[in-house]
C-alpha cells in the first residue's frame, strides 16, 4: 500500500508541479470567505457544506443618485444543491437591519440557467444573454445608508450545500457530504484527474462510503425545545452546535408533538444559520436530513420537550477546492476529512477510509501437529 501511495503522489505531483504551491489551510480558509475584486480568481468547487465568497464578478451603480448599487459574487464553478444562509460581513442577510436596504437573489448554476431577472431589468448593461450556465452565484442590490452600512461595502459570503455526487451504491447523483464519495467525484471529474469509470474500483469505495456514514456516539447534550408546528420546526432554547444529520432522540414531561415518539431516532435538519442554531427539523433517517427531508409536525404537544444529541456521522466532508492549486494537495485535503488512503494499483485506484477493522487468523493442521 505505502508503495502503491507513493506511485499515486509521483503521478499527480509530476503532472502538476508548474501549479502554485498551496498556502496554509488557515490562509485558505480566510480567503474563501472573502469578496475580492480581481479578474484572476480562481474556480472553486464546493464540497459538502462550507462558507464561500468569491470574486467581484460585476458592479454597477443605479437610481436617480446612483443609491443602488448591484455586485454579482460567483460562489461555485458548477451547479449546487443550495445557497442556504447568506451573510452581509458577519451578519446574517435576514438581519431587520438590512431590511429595504438590501435584496439578495441566488442562482444555483443549472445547465439551463437564465439571466437573473432583476438585474436584466434594472441594469443595462447585464442582458438576457449573461446567463452564467454552470456557476453558482449570488446577486445582491444593496440601497446606500449610512446607518446601515457604516464601513461602506460589506463582505457578501454565503453557506453553500455544493456539489451533486454519484454514488456508486444505488447509482444516484445527489447533494452528499461523505468523503468518500468526494474523492471519487474529484478523482473521475474533469477539473480534478479525469480518470475513467474502468480506472476506479466502485467496491472499495462503497466500502469506504458506508464507513463514513456509520453513526458514532457522542458524549450526550440536551436542550429544551418548543415546536411550531405552523414552520415544521423546533425553536431550541439555547445556541447548539447541532449540524446537519446529527442523530438526536426526543423526550418530555408532557406529551411530544404528534409525529415525534420518544427514544426514536431522528437526524437533524438546521432551520437556523450555524453561527446561532436555535432551529431545527427532523428528519427520520439520515440520508432524508442530507436531502432536506422533514418530518410533519402537527401539532405543539404540552409539557417541556428535550432533544438530546446521541452520534453523528463517522466522517463529512465540508470545504473548498480551488481549481488552481495542485491535484495532489487537493487530494490530500479530500483524504484528510476520512482519515483515508488513496491506492493506485494494477491501473485501478482504491479508497480506504480510516476504521477500526477485527484481525483474524487461521491455523494450518500441519502447523499445530508440529508443535505438539
Amino acid at each position: 500500500i505505502a508503495v502503491a501511495g507513493q506511485m499515486v503522489t509521483g503521478r499527480l505531483g509530476a503532472a502538476t508541479s508548474s501549479r502554485r504551491a498551496a498556502p496554509s489551510l488557515i490562509v485558505q480558509a480566510r480567503e474563501r470567505t472573502e469578496m475580492v475584486r480581481t479578474a484572476i480568481g480562481a474556480r472553486r468547487v464546493v464540497y459538502g457544506e462550507a462558507m464561500t465568497s468569491g470574486p467581484l464578478l460585476f458592479a454597477a451603480s443605479t437610481g436617480a443618485a446612483k443609491e443602488y448599487l448591484h455586485l454579482v459574487v460567483p460562489l461555485a464553478a458548477h451547479e449546487v444543491e443550495a445557497i442556504d444562509d447568506l451573510y452581509f460581513n458577519e451578519t446574517p442577510a435576514t438581519d431587520p437591519r438590512f431590511a429595504g436596504h438590501s435584496r439578495v437573489n441566488r442562482r444555483l448554476g443549472e445547465p439551463g440557467q437564465l439571466a437573473d431577472a432583476d438585474l436584466v431589468a434594472e441594469v443595462a448593461e447585464w442582458t438576457p444573454a449573461h446567463r452564467l450556465r454552470g456557476v453558482a452565484y449570488a446577486y445582491a442590490r444593496l440601497q446606500w445608508s449610512a446607518e446601515v452600512w457604516p464601513t461602506g461595502l460589506p463582505n457578501l459570503k454565503a453557506v453553500v450545500r455544493g456539489r451533486k455526487l454519484f454514488d456508486p451504491r444505488d447509482g444516484g447523483v445527489r447533494w452528499s457530504s461523505n468523503p468518500a464519495l468526494c474523492v471519487r467525484d474529484y478523482l473521475a471529474a474533469e477539473f480534478g484527474l479525469g480518470a475513467g469509470p474502468a480506472e476506479i474500483d466502485d467496491a472499495s469505495f462503497i466500502a469506504a462510503a458506508n464507513i463514513c456514514d456509520e453513526m458514532v456516539a457522542l458524549t450526550e447534550s440536551a436542550v429544551t425545545a418548543a415546536a411550531d408546528p405552523a414552520q415544521g420546526w423546533l425553536d431550541l432554547a439555547a445556541a447548539t452546535a447541532l449540524e446537519r444529520g446529527d442523530k438526536i432522540w426526543m423526550s418530555t414531561t408532557g406529551v411530544l408533538p404528534s409525529g415525534l415518539s420518544a427514544g426514536v431516532d431522528y437526524f437533524v435538519i438546521p432551520a437556523s444559520p450555524a453561527a446561532a442554531r436555535t432551529r431545527v427539523k427532523l428528519a427520520s433517517t439520515y440520508a432524508n436530513a442530507l436531502a432536506g427531508l422533514a418530518i410533519a409536525i402537527g401539532s405543539a404537544g404540552s409539557g417541556t420537550h428535550t432533544l438530546t444529541r446521541k452520534a453523528q456521522a463517522r466522517y463529512t466532508c465540508n470545504g473548498v477546492v480551488d481549481l488552481d492549486q495542485k491535484p495532489i494537495d487537493a487530494m490530500e485535503q479530500l483524504l484528510s476529512a476520512c482519515a483515508g488512503v488513496l491506492v493506485y494499483q494494477q491501473g485501478r485506484y482504491r479508497l480506504f477510509a480510516g476504521a477500526a477493522t477485527v484481525a483474524t487468523a487461521a491455523s494450518h493442521p500441519s502447523t499445530l501437529a508440529s508443535w505438539r
